[in-house]
């Protein structure tokens, strides 16, 4: 059931990410429970040996990540901060882009005041949309 599920996410909302490569995805990077539906934290010992040690296949996989809108949008931001600046920049950016909330939009703005993200000016965010979304964080 979780897979077709994941089939079904991935076809209608997600950019460029096959089946096969969304299944590797969830299979080996994310922690989903079926019987609640829900995530754990992201392995990032896990991630950060597998960039080193298969880094053109996590490249891969990480930039393919921001685009499947199924995963959590923390999880998303950390896989892609292991890429290189252009290819974070145009990930943030449809990230940025496809926020479909505000529980999302609060998630992402502060995910992205931490070193994993990248500055909101550079993404042309304005700050008062940064504070109306997350008025704990520093604008940079």
């Amino acid at each position: 059931m979780f897979f077709i599920f994941c089939f079904i996410s991935v076809l209608l909302y997600s950019q460029k990410v096959s089946n096969k490569d969304s299944i590797y995805i969830y299979k080996h990077f994310l922690f989903y429970h079926s019987d609640n539906q829900s995530f754990d934290d992201i392995d990032e010992p896990f991630i950060e040996e597998y960039w080193k040690t298969k880094n053109e296949e996590a490249k891969n996989y990480f930039l393919l990540s921001a685009y499947i809108k199924s995963i959590p949008v923390n999880q998303r931001v950390i896989m892609i901060s292991y890429l290189e600046e252009d290819q974070k920049f145009k990930a943030h950016q449809w990230i940025y882009n496809n926020l479909t909330s505000s529980q999302d939009t609060m998630e992402y703005f502060s995910i992205l005041s931490t070193d994993y993200g990248i500055s909101f000016y550079k993404l042309n965010i304005k700050e008062n949309i940064v504070k109306k979304y997350c008025p704990g964080c520093k604008y940079k």
